[in-house]
């Protein structure tokens, strides 16, 4: 097998270029250059992995492949209540050809996108059709039953005795742990404290002792209510709750673990954290003291907003003391956190959000599906706007530029794609009759939200972007990647991205006869559109691709990582 790249993971974290593995019943048995495995070892076939990294799988710490067919259900409960409404009961539905049908379609997901190895929880009945799933699909698991026994509001077809639930789990243990060269291995799955009697608690830690390589996999500490009642039932926290069953170890998965305190981030100190990455500046609050009073590792926060109190009093001067670096989305943001945050500027960056040029293929796209759809002819030109239906993200502008586009041009028309925030519904239903307002209803094609963002853009001829204020601009790169030339308002993080008069125009925000005459520009100038298309495609793979994003990151993490060991042992 042959690569341009091929990632080792070894303790020295080496890349070999132009490299190749030698694999020999199903074992890599070398690795070195394509140069030195030709010369040592011969074989019938060769995967050519031109253009490609070979790199070791993923692997997926916490999941729930029985679930797959569950996916969106529900989203906006709190936890206990998506449980006992929603997912539980749907599960306790399932017949065991779904239970096998959506395992086998979760892990056939993982392993498009690169996870070879997952931690799975099953579901209380017919969690063998899962397992089987595995053992068809060729992923690597640590996979069990779902464990409970404590009838908390949950289906009573789920619920049975600690004895019956234990059985049933030992009989799998026996026939499935360590099959097929140790590809399958066991994991004890308590749902949750709330679901488990101390009973059947007891037994899950007994049986972890007794058979080799087995792991307990549970969820903690995910809702505040959650914590609530386990305080209530166990008369201590969940994590020390845990910890005085026997439940805690170096064979323990605790999924989750949001809600702790202080002293429970001791207990779980002793895990091989190198470094700490936080989305939120919010949650420093909960990390900084926990680390300050235990293991101290560099912590990297990325904004991807703006601030406008600045944060210069003593508590965030001493949280931010602690912070090692911040990354910034746009140049804006790194100016913002400069001026607000008391925090040196060689300590912020910028590391632009990317995108998946392998999805945001103009060559993959459906243009032809999507003007079918929507009934648009061959030689009509197609002005597009994606994002909420908000008043800040320039739907008004876009709306007077296209009526004042369409007295005069009968072969344009607009789509604008996506929906209300919610909260923010009357103020979509004010942008959308608008569309009414100016006479623009068989002019506008209104999609709402949509997956297929990538044909949606390959079916456009233009994007415009008019929103008053962005941190960065994702839907930008986008369009850019699909190679359409962009006008987007002349503010804040679209200055990194679009290059005026290169990549597409610029107007100043809330300006629509400025809006208006740089569409009309374009409309003009067909040999202007394909070119500002052709810069911005090759500025987006230059700048803004998903894996230069990731290769920044990860050289950002290796720096301070190294720095932190160098400083530990000096």
């Amino acid at each position: 097998m042959e690569a341009d790249y091929l990632v080792t993971c070894n303790p020295y974290d080496k890349i070999i270029k132009n490299a190749a593995i030698y694999v020999l019943d199903g074992i890599i048995t070398a690795l070195g250059t394509k140069k030195e495995i030709h010369k040592d070892y011969s074989s019938s076939k060769i995967i050519n992995g031109e253009n490609k990294i070979l790199m070791p799988g993923l692997v997926n710490t916490h999941c729930h492949s029985v679930q797959t067919l569950l996916r969106g259900k529900a989203d906006d409960l709190a936890l206990l209540d998506w449980l006992k409404e929603v997912i539980l009961p749907g599960e306790a539905n399932f017949t065991a050809h779904e239970v096998y049908v959506s395992s086998l379609l979760g892990f056939a997901e993982m392993i498009r996108t690169g996870t070879t190895t997952a931690n799975d929880m099953l579901t209380t009945h017919d969690s063998e059709k899962g397992i089987e799933a595995a053992i068809e699909c060729g992923i690597r698991t640590r996979i069990g039953k779902m464990l409970m026994d404590s009838n908390q509001g949950y289906p009573a077809s789920m619920i049975k005795s600690a004895d019956e639930v234990m059985e049933e789990a030992i009989k799998q243990i026996d026939h499935y742990h360590g099959i097929d060269n140790k590809r399958i291995k066991y994991s004890l799955n308590a749902r949750f404290l709330l679901s488990c009697t101390p009973k059947l608690m007891k037994m899950i830690v007994e049986t972890h002792k007794e058979y080799e390589d087995l792991m307990i996999h549970t969820h903690a500490s995910e809702s505040k209510a959650e914590c609530k009642e386990v305080e209530r039932i166990y008369k201590k926290s969940y994590i020390r709750a845990l910890k005085g069953i026997g439940a805690l170890g170096d064979k323990t998965i605790v999924a989750h673990g949001i809600w702790l305190d202080d002293e429970e981030y001791k207990i779980i100190k002793e895990t091989n954290v190198d470094l700490i990455h936080s989305d939120y500046s919010r949650d420093l609050w909960t990390i900084v003291p926990a680390l300050y009073f235990s293991k101290q590792v560099p912590i990297v926060l990325i904004k991807h907003i703006g601030t406008q109190k600045p944060k210069r009093d003593f508590l965030h001067a001493w949280i931010y003391q602690h912070v090692k670096h911040i990354i910034a989305i746009s140049t804006v943001i790194r100016n913002n956190v400069v001026e607000t945050h008391p925090i040196d500027s060689d300590r912020v960056s910028v590391i632009h959000n990317g995108v998946s040029l392998e999805r945001f293929d103009p060559h993959r796209a459906n243009r032809a599906g999507i003007r079918k759809e929507f009934s648009i002819s061959h030689d009509e030109i197609v002005i597009g706007i994606i994002g909420r239906l908000q008043v800040a993200k320039g739907y008004l502008e876009f709306l007077k530029m296209a009526s004042m586009i369409a007295q005069s041009y009968k072969n344009v028309r607009f789509m604008i794609v996506g929906e209300a925030t919610r909260g923010h519904e009357t103020e979509a239903q004010m942008i959308l009759a608008k569309i009414e307002e100016l006479g623009l209803q068989q002019r506008i094609i209104y999609t709402g939200y949509r997956e297929d963002v990538p044909s949606l853009l390959a079916a456009m001829d233009l994007f415009v972007f008019p929103s008053r204020a962005e941190a960065f601009g994702l839907v930008l790169i986008e369009a850019m990647a699909m190679q359409l030339p962009v006008i987007a308002c002349r503010s804040d993080g679209v200055l990194d991205i679009v290059v005026e008069n290169e990549t597409g125009f610029l107007f100043t925000p809330k300006d629509v006869k400025e809006l208006y005459q740089a569409v009309l520009d374009l409309l003009e100038h067909p040999e202007k559109r394909v070119v500002f298309g052709q810069a911005g495609h090759r500025r987006v793979i230059e700048k803004f691709s998903d894996t230069l994003m990731l290769d920044n990151v990860e050289i950002l993490y290796h720096t301070l990582i190294s720095q932190y060991r160098a400083s530990s042992l000096s």
